[in-house]
């Protein structure tokens, strides 16, 4: 547009052009008659640090470290009392199952007279079943509540898991250009535009993947609600976030430098404004982002499958492990007959 006005092919500019210095020896802004706000649309993840840390978010790692420490002196203790009263077994795996027993209030397999033996035992197993308590509360509270809002600059996009796109515009590639911001800049070459993948796409589709999940998408927010508030529903659009890349953006009618109709459209629009046909048409324009009219008890909260796999991968990693195990005894055994 400005390259044409420049050339002398045309004499009026629509008002999709933003405010830029460079411009000026070419152009005349007459007035403004718009302000655009694009902004990165997204569902906010549930569990932004992914799902095995709905097992470790409820205790920080200071106190998941303590816990591991004085678990480990219970267990020290524990098998120097043994050896000391002569125990049969003073095996870590005997160890290992009295630990694990105190933390899933499953039992303990040690029997003896001895006094100070029974009190270890007992602090133990109180300790243990205080922490148990505390953490399945936490933990059956995380997924059931709603999910804490924790991405909330371009920082946080940037580290987080989410893919990342944003619409095939030329004032987007224009400032991924230009721009001199580290944080735009990593998140482009990170998560936009690299050799494997390159996430440029109309409207349509970028929305299509937001509403999907997982995934950030970068338009002016006037097109992005619009197409949320057609095709969105309910609990996707009350988990719909935003964040801002650049601020918005004035825009307005231009003219060739010198031209001679730039004060009838200055104004026209004026008068535009005055008699409030302007107001008109920027509300029509304008979309706002859809209403979340969801409260905490109307809402239907489902725990999907993703959100307990953690703990079948441990199930899963144990049985491999267990495996293994048992091949290496049977192993050992017919090498120590032989």
């Amino acid at each position: 547009m400005v390259g044409e006005l420049q050339r002398g092919r045309g004499d009026v500019g629509g008002s999709g052009v933003f405010f830029r210095a460079d411009r000026a020896q070419f152009i005349q802004y007459v007035v403004e008659v718009w302000k655009v706000r694009p902004c990165f649309i997204f569902r906010h993840p549930k569990y932004p640090g992914g799902f095995y840390s709905v097992f470790t978010r409820p205790l920080s790692t200071t106190v998941w470290g303590c816990l591991v420490l004085l678990l480990v002196v219970a267990a020290a203790l524990m098998v120097a009392m043994l050896w000391a009263s002569a125990f049969d077994d003073t095996s870590l795996s005997l160890m290992f199952v009295f630990v694990s027993g105190a933390v899933g209030q499953q039992g303990i397999p040690i029997y003896s007279q001895s006094s100070a033996i029974k009190i270890l035992i007992f602090s133990t197993l109180i300790f243990t079943l205080t922490i148990y308590q505390y953490y399945n509360a936490t933990v059956v509270s995380t997924l059931l509540r709603e999910p804490p809002t924790t991405i909330r600059t371009l920082e946080d996009l940037l580290h987080s898991k989410m893919d990342i796109g944003i619409e095939d515009t030329l004032y987007d590639r224009d400032y991924f250009r230009r721009t001199t911001d580290p944080i735009a800049i990593q998140l482009y070459r990170t998560k936009i535009d690299t050799p494997k993948h390159r996430n440029i796409f109309p409207a349509e589709i970028g929305m299509q993947l937001v509403r999907a999940g997982g995934f950030a998408f970068h338009l002016e927010s006037v097109a992005g609600y619009r197409l949320m508030r057609g095709g969105f529903e309910e609990r996707e659009i009350c988990e719909a976030q935003e964040v801002a890349l650049y601020p918005p953006q004035h825009v307005g009618v231009v003219v060739k430098k010198g031209s001679p109709y730039r004060e009838f459209f200055a104004v026209g629009i004026r008068k535009m404004y005055e008699s409030g046909i302007m107001v008109r048409l920027n509300s029509a324009w304008e979309e706002s982002k859809p209403a979340c009219v969801r409260t905490p008890d109307t809402g239907a909260i489902s725990v999907t499958i993703a959100d307990f796999s953690m703990a079948l991968v441990v199930v899963g990693l144990g049985m491999v492990v267990a495996g293994i195990a048992l091949v290496g005894e049977m192993v050992v055994f017919r090498l120590s007959r032989r």
